[in-house]
Protein backbone atom coordinates (compact mmCIF):
# COMPACT_ATOMS: atom_id res chain seq x y z
CA UNK A 1 0.00 0.00 0.00
CA UNK A 2 2.88 2.29 0.93
CA UNK A 3 4.18 2.58 -2.94
CA UNK A 4 0.68 2.92 -4.51
CA UNK A 5 0.40 5.85 -1.99
CA UNK A 6 4.10 7.23 -3.16
CA UNK A 7 2.86 6.80 -6.58
CA UNK A 8 -0.31 8.62 -5.95
CA UNK A 9 0.96 11.61 -4.04
CA UNK A 10 3.67 11.61 -6.76
CA UNK A 11 1.20 12.05 -9.88
CA UNK A 12 -0.79 14.82 -7.99
CA UNK A 13 2.63 16.45 -7.61
CA UNK A 14 3.43 16.52 -10.93
CA UNK A 15 0.11 17.99 -12.66
CA UNK A 16 0.17 19.97 -9.87
CA UNK A 17 3.47 22.03 -10.92
CA UNK A 18 2.51 21.96 -14.42
CA UNK A 19 -1.37 23.28 -13.87
CA UNK A 20 1.05 26.15 -11.66
CA UNK A 21 3.84 26.78 -13.91
CA UNK A 22 1.44 26.92 -16.66
CA UNK A 23 -0.80 29.15 -15.10
CA UNK A 24 2.24 31.84 -13.71
CA UNK A 25 3.86 31.43 -17.68
CA UNK A 26 0.12 32.18 -19.21
CA UNK A 27 0.35 35.60 -17.58
CA UNK A 28 4.17 36.22 -18.96
CA UNK A 29 4.14 34.61 -21.89
CA UNK A 30 4.66 37.30 -24.64
CA UNK A 31 3.03 36.08 -28.52
CA UNK A 32 5.04 33.43 -30.38
CA UNK A 33 4.43 35.32 -33.81
CA UNK A 34 6.49 38.49 -34.06
CA UNK A 35 5.40 40.83 -36.66
CA UNK A 36 7.84 42.86 -38.82
CA UNK A 37 8.26 45.07 -41.53
CA UNK A 38 5.31 47.85 -41.98
CA UNK A 39 1.55 46.76 -43.22
CA UNK A 40 1.15 46.87 -46.94
CA UNK A 41 -2.55 48.60 -46.53
CA UNK A 42 -2.30 52.30 -44.75
CA UNK A 43 -5.14 52.58 -42.58
CA UNK A 44 -7.68 54.92 -42.84
CA UNK A 45 -7.61 58.34 -41.86
CA UNK A 46 -11.48 59.42 -41.12
CA UNK A 47 -13.34 60.79 -37.90
CA UNK A 48 -16.80 60.67 -36.56
CA UNK A 49 -18.25 63.53 -39.02
CA UNK A 50 -17.32 61.45 -42.24
CA UNK A 51 -19.44 58.07 -40.75
CA UNK A 52 -23.46 58.11 -41.55
CA UNK A 53 -25.51 55.86 -40.43
CA UNK A 54 -27.52 53.48 -42.95
CA UNK A 55 -31.10 53.85 -43.39
CA UNK A 56 -32.70 50.47 -43.57
CA UNK A 57 -36.21 49.01 -44.56
CA UNK A 58 -37.81 46.78 -43.23
CA UNK A 59 -38.72 43.99 -45.68
CA UNK A 60 -41.46 41.17 -44.71
CA UNK A 61 -40.77 38.18 -45.51
CA UNK A 62 -44.39 36.40 -44.65
CA UNK A 63 -45.76 37.48 -47.62
CA UNK A 64 -45.99 35.54 -50.93
CA UNK A 65 -46.73 36.52 -54.12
Amino acid sequence: MGFFRLLIWGILIYFGYKFVKQAIQGYKEEPKVKVKGTPKEKPLDIDESQIEDADYEEIDGDKKE
